[in-house]
């Protein structure tokens, strides 16, 4: 990467480094002939709390070890991943756990999660996608070669590998294959501590957990508890006496984007349940995986559909 400005700041008694401008808007700038005292043109500053430059052999150095880089946010560390070169990437996310990884690479663009997927061992991207929320694990497999996303299914253990290869047989476009597959399921003999058993157990999870989902002794959906519903009630009470209404939104697998945001506006609710033939729960699809979804079919388009417009 080349420097072109190299942004200061007094903090203290000190002049410190805190940011550098590698965009080719201020490379032409500084190179092209022009009239003097131009102004710097910001376009692509890359934040200076990871120092990838002039380190060779070693690991990527941080500026303050266990506070600069670790205090930014999953977002704010995707977008400096972004801007980073391969070996540099490569270097910081070998030094972050799996869990902060995982998070970071839920926020990156697709060609760059795809980059770093292919990039890793092969036990490293099983272990980072078996980390991350299956539906956005299962829309990151989908874009490897089939050869490489076998090699990285059987890498994972048995669980996330299950319910990733679920996934994938569903439609990228379709409810089944937006839907997060993780439940929080007890039965309709349970109680309200049982459930809350349940929902602890499932904190670790990267599932986010909407509610509980009671079904009876065949497996069909007989309400979603939200966690709310849950507060100070008696532990001892069934769930059976909190089933009513308004009674869960639902969609098939097989439903369309068109079907699914029409669902979730209509019934201007967060999630809704996706539900098979027999009525049982199979997974929930939340408004924001319905925006992923839209998100991900315009960034197919080509440049010069997204200026103009969607297409009719």
């Amino acid at each position: 990467m080349r420097a072109a400005d190299l942004y200061l700041a007094s903090p203290g008694e000190v002049w410190r480094l805190v940011g550098v401008d590698v965009s080719l808007v201020s490379c032409l700038r500084r190179a092209l002939p022009g009239r003097p005292g131009r102004h710097a043109s910001p376009a692509k500053v890359l934040d200076w709390a990871v120092q990838p430059f002039g380190i060779t052999g070693g690991p990527v150095r941080l500026n303050r070890p266990n506070s600069g880089v670790h205090r930014l946010r999953p977002a704010e560390m995707a977008d400096l991943l972004e801007d980073l070169g391969r070996a540099e990437r490569r270097e910081l996310l070998a030094a972050l756990a799996t869990e902060v990884a995982a998070d970071v690479l839920e926020e990156m663009n697709a060609p760059d999660v795809l980059a770093v997927l292919r990039d890793a061992p092969v036990e490293r991207a099983a272990e980072l996608l078996a980390s991350m929320e299956r539906d956005e694990a299962a829309d990151a497999l989908r874009d490897l070669p089939e050869i490489e996303r076998e090699d990285v299914l059987r890498a994972m253990p048995g669980e996330p590998s299950r319910e990733l290869r679920a996934l994938l047989a569903y439609g990228e476009e379709t409810a089944g294959g937006v839907m997060t597959s993780g439940l929080v399921v007890v039965g309709s003999t349970s109680t309200v501590g049982d459930a809350v058993a349940a929902l602890r157990a499932a904190a670790g999870r990267s599932d986010q957990q909407a509610g509980v989902v009671v079904v009876d002794q065949d497996g069909r959906l007989l309400d979603d508890v939200t966690v709310f519903e849950l507060l100070g009630v008696d532990p001892g009470r069934p769930m059976t006496e909190l089933v009513g209404p308004p009674w869960p939104v639902t969609v098939r697998p097989e439903a369309d984007l068109r079907a699914m945001v029409a669902t979730i506006t209509d019934n201007r609710g967060s999630s809704v349940l996706v539900v098979n033939v027999q009525g049982q729960p199979i997974g929930r699809i939340l408004a924001d995986d319905v925006i992923d979804a839209l998100t991900r079919r315009d960034d197919r388009r080509w440049p010069w559909q997204r200026r103009i417009g969607p297409s009719s």
